[in-house]
């Protein structure tokens, strides 16, 4: 973006798209033929990720563009996927998760927090996952079933079936299915949920 522009200025761009959340995670860099070092501050003070001064080669925006982009797909792989599966020092260690744990994930961009307790039930989507929370809330993240499957508690969380892991303290009431399988009611769910063939095995033996 410019800075100097006719009826709003660069400046003035940036502050607006930050007060969305949705356009305030866009990577942002100043291009102006000002190069003063006060307008080089200000405008990173404001939050800037890069500001490029005119005459600038193409190579030289590209360059930075890629930049932006790298960090943030590095920011979004970290909160998303937690580490690397070949990493295992301590930091990066999967631990399992109590329901008052929180777990910060990327949604549409941008990182939130869940409390663990406050999911009732989570969907896949192949190498996504759709959360579903006390309050209402529905959100894709990058998360794969085998993922939640190691950190979530097993004394609260079942899976139910091969795309469903639920909450059993939302659990209102199970009943018999057929022959092999029931129905689970959860709070704050209109629609009751099959359990499998193979998981009412274990709902049996508890």
């Amino acid at each position: 973006c410019d800075i100097s522009m006719p009826v709003i200025d660069g400046y003035s761009v940036y502050k607006e798209l930050n007060k969305n959340p949705d356009t305030a995670v866009i990577p942002f860099i100043f291009l102006t033929a000002k190069a003063e070092m006060n307008d080089l501050k200000f405008g990173l003070q404001l939050g800037a990720d890069d500001y490029l001064c005119k005459p600038y080669s193409s190579n030289e925006l590209i360059n930075s563009i890629e930049q932006r982009i790298r960090k943030k797909e590095n920011l979004i792989n970290y909160y998303t996927n937690g580490k690397d599966v070949n990493d295992e020092s301590p930091l990066n260690q999967q631990q399992v998760l109590d329901k008052e744990s929180r777990i910060l994930l990327i949604v549409n961009g941008r990182p939130q927090n869940f409390r663990i307790g406050g999911i009732v039930y989570i969907e896949s989507m192949e190498k996504y996952s759709t959360i579903f929370t006390a309050d209402g809330q529905k959100s894709v993240v990058k998360r794969m079933m085998k993922e939640w499957d190691k950190i979530l508690p097993c004394s609260i969380f079942m899976r139910i079936h091969r795309r469903t892991i639920i909450n059993l303290d939302f659990a209102k009431k199970f009943e018999k299915w057929s022959n092999y399988s029931y129905r689970v009611y959860l709070d704050k769910v209109d629609e009751p949920f099959i359990v499998s063939r193979r998981n009412s095995k274990r709902l049996r033996m508890n």
